[in-house]
């Protein structure tokens, strides 16, 4: 299948998958953004104790975290595009909800399920687009999925500087409904112009819709016409269905598995915890010339450049351990900045963490899906995915216990910033590169050499051009392995 999609290239097909499934990230965006930033509001209203409000925060993402791990299973026996749209259609329902609750309980109740269709839809997405990129694009495709989620906040920051720029009056029941329209958007939009994985479907053997949709890409992309059959490989297993789970854990990529979880913990622990920091942060200050609202609007648009950084053709190791060290100085120099107030080192602190965590999303995220063969990238990239929403989960209520038990906000950056450097010691133990690397359908069974996972057999159609069937030489020269 790799080289099939190799074939087809990159165009329209790719582009037309990322606007609209892609859009989940839009949401997301929007949506994260506006729950952290009328939190204040909605705990003044409702004299909510700082617990109870990084509770409402908190279970957002053990919705997420339960989504993440119900995609997995769900995405690899169903296939991609059903949670892409259920997302979708979870995030509408469930926010438009959270906009009638009138207690705090109510809304974090709701909340939760707001966070489940998040959940669901993002590894589909991740899977879905690796699935039907050339290697050397999904780098590209993969920050540009990403980049949606910066436009989601930067709407979300519009409809905060329409109603109260300085964010200490704001309308939140109204923000919540505005925050929900992109949802729908993007939802009605995926129904009607997004495929499933070509891949997913070849490997559950229904090669006529498989065959339906790489078609449908080719003719997207202009690519020359071909003719496709396919052979199914047998299992070293002997046929014998494995679990997901006992993939995942299994020899070959226990170590992968471990890191990559790790990672993705730390990576959104700085990221959210941040976002929340920064909600609460910024308000706080006073006699600043430029708005709240317009300093999370100029955070979100910092995060830009992290997306172009992060596509950069460099080896997926590499990145990672360049955002790492980054991330650990932004941290620090904010922390120091804030305490001492220190100005200028807490707006340069303040730009870099929002603008490298970002390059840490698209390169981890994109090993991540690179790293899993098809049978369980949905479960891989959903287990992974998890433990970041672990992160999300707890970084608000380490910031008010941090906060409450030093009297500061600074301990939380200084803690964040052990986390990346303790990343950045395991990124060492990580076996494999997977950069410009092709996708595999199978973990290999070879026990010769255990650094095979990216040589295992693959659902292999037998492409060959019209011109090549015509002459009946095509098929053993254009055979995928």
């Amino acid at each position: 299948m790799t080289a099939v999609i190799e074939k087809i290239g990159m165009g329209l097909a790719q582009v037309r998958a990322v606007v609209v499934g892609g859009g989940t990230y839009f949401a997301d965006g929007a949506e994260l953004l506006m729950i952290s930033s009328v939190a204040a509001i909605v705990s003044k209203e409702w004299n909510m104790n700082p617990i109870q409000r990084g509770l409402v925060i908190s279970f957002v993402f053990v919705g997420i975290l339960v989504g993440n791990m119900m995609s997995g299973p769900i995405g690899d026996s169903f296939g991609r595009r059903q949670l892409i749209l259920s997302g979708y259609a979870g995030v509408f329902f469930f926010s438009i909800m959270s906009s009638i609750t009138h207690n705090v309980w109510q809304l974090t109740v709701v909340r939760f399920f707001v966070g489940l269709s998040f959940g669901i839809g993002l590894p589909a997405w991740n899977s879905l687009s690796a699935e039907i990129t050339p290697a050397r694009w999904r780098m590209v495709v993969q920050s540009s999925s990403q980049a949606l989620f910066i436009f989601g906040e930067v709407y979300s920051c519009i409809l905060l500087m329409i109603d109260d720029t300085d964010m200490k009056a704001l309308h939140w029941r109204w923000q919540l409904r505005m925050g929900a329209i992109p949802a729908t958007a993007f939802g009605i939009a995926s129904y009607f112009l997004l495929h499933q994985s070509p891949a997913f479907l070849a490997l559950k053997g229904r090669h006529v819709e498989a065959t339906a949709v790489l078609k449908s890409m080719q003719h997207d992309n202009g690519a020359p016409d071909f003719e496709l059959s396919y052979r199914n490989p047998k299992r070293s297993s002997g046929g014998v269905q494995v679990s997901q789970l006992s993939i995942l854990f299994g020899r070959k990529l226990l170590i992968s598995t471990a890191i990559v979880v790790y990672s993705c913990f730390v990576l959104n622990f700085v990221y959210y915890g941040s976002m929340y920091a920064f909600a609460v942060i910024i308000p706080e200050a006073e006699g600043g010339k430029i708005s709240s609202a317009v300093k999370l609007l100029i955070g979100a648009l910092w995060e830009f450049p992290g997306m172009l950084l992060g596509a950069l053709p460099v080896k997926r190791k590499l990145m990672m351990r360049l955002y790492l060290v980054t991330a650990m100085t932004s941290l620090i120099l904010f922390g120091i900045g804030h305490q001492h107030s220190w100005p200028v080192p807490m707006d340069i602190g303040y730009c870099m963490i929002k603008c490298v965590v970002n390059c840490g999303f698209v390169v981890l995220y994109q090993y991540t899906t690179e790293v899993y063969p098809t049978e369980v990238r949905t479960s891989g990239a959903g287990f992974a995915f998890a433990g970041g929403r672990v992160a999300g989960i707890v970084c608000p209520l380490v910031f008010e216990v941090l906060r409450a038990k030093t009297g500061s906000p600074d301990v939380f950056f200084y803690v964040s910033a052990s986390f990346c450097f303790i990343n950045l010691f395991v990124i060492g133990f990580l076996k494999y590169e997977t950069f410009e690397m092709p996708l595999k359908d199978y973990v290999s069974d070879d026990s010769e050499d255990p650094d095979q996972t990216h040589e295992p057999d693959e659902v292999q159609p037998i492409l060959s051009t019209r011109k090549d069937v015509a002459s009946g030489n095509g098929s053993m020269a254009d055979r995928l392995s």
